[in-house]
């Protein structure tokens, strides 16, 4: 491999060359823009390959005085992003350059690679999420559904359930702190300052939507917040009322985006689980199981303050 791999601070990239990266890369995610990790993390810089042929951007945090690679909350996946120049046969060279390089300059990481950064001659533990090509017409997709979705669909139509395009965005927000936020107990409060936030600029971008579903008693029942990146359509988040979950809301909801931008050349990106019972739910969609690898690094420091915890 000819191009050196350089580590470039945040405030020293030339963000035009970065972005463009991005925008051009086989594997790209809407992630992985400048823009979108200066709102999502704490701080992050950027492993560089020559002019700006491939990028890894690496949000990072410090904690015990010590840097470390972490994955922020609205992230899916990172990793390394190919410009479609770079020679395809460098290509699993330079993604193990890229990871050894990262390790060598963090003791601590938790990262998530795309499923494009894949077939590596490293073992890695692996997180699954779903995928549903959406490029063939509605009938056809509809046809693929399992019929537990097609029996909530039916549900919905029964207890006249509505979608709502363009939504606004706290209801989003205060269902998902009533239903997933409280029920998990990992978000704080500036987590969804910074979804607020995001969404905000998504919605100024003209790349993002709040799509709600509503019962005849204008109840919120369901919401979720997608974004719209080259031909992918991914749900980032998405909540629903848990009392009302037996109507069908749910299931409604993501078969009203599937319709929409069905038969127009797109891949439809639920920002899955490894959960099984949430993975089944999108499968039952028609959606395939794509792979990630997930890289993890652990300071000794890491093991010591958890096994404090345990005393």
């Amino acid at each position: 491999m000819n191009n050196e791999i350089h580590y470039i601070k945040r405030k020293q990239l030339d963000v035009a060359k970065y972005d463009m990266c991005i925008r051009d890369a086989m594997n790209s995610r809407i992630y992985a823009y400048s823009w979108y990790l200066d709102i999502v993390a704490d701080a992050w810089d950027v492993l560089v390959l020559g002019d700006y042929l491939a990028v890894m951007p690496l949000p990072k945090r410090k904690k015990y005085f010590i840097d470390y690679v972490y994955t922020p909350f609205w992230v899916a996946e990172l990793g390394v992003f190919f410009r479609k120049e770079l020679n395809s046969d460098l290509y699993q060279e330079v993604i193990i350059a890229f990871i050894n390089d990262m390790k060598k300059r963090f003791s601590q990481i938790d990262i998530l690679l795309n499923f494009s950064n894949k077939n590596m001659n490293i073992s890695y533990p692996v997180k699954l999420s779903q995928r549903l090509d959406i490029s063939k017409e509605y009938e056809v997709i509809f046809k693929n559904y399992r019929k537990d979705r097609k029996s909530d669909l039916s549900k919905a139509r029964r207890n006249n359930l509505q979608i709502k395009w363009n939504d606004d965005t706290k209801n989003l927000i205060v269902l998902h702190k009533e239903n997933v936020g409280n029920k998990l107990n990992s978000f704080k409060d500036r987590d969804y300052a910074v979804l607020e936030q995001l969404i905000e600029e998504a919605k100024i971008r003209k790349i993002g939507k709040i799509i709600s579903v509503f019962d005849i008693n204008n109840q919120l029942l369901a919401s979720t917040f997608i974004l719209k990146n080259k031909s992918v359509i991914t749900a980032l988040v998405t909540a629903s009322d848990l009392k009302f979950r037996k109507n069908g809301a749910t299931s409604f909801l993501y078969n009203g985006v599937i319709k929409e931008y069905s038969n127009k050349d797109y891949i439809f990106d639920f920002a899955g689980s490894s959960v099984t019972s949430i993975a089944e739910f999108f499968k039952s969609f028609g959606a395939k199981d794509v792979k990630k690898f997930h890289v993890s690094k652990y300071h000794c420091l890491y093991y010591f303050a958890k096994k404090l915890k345990t005393v």
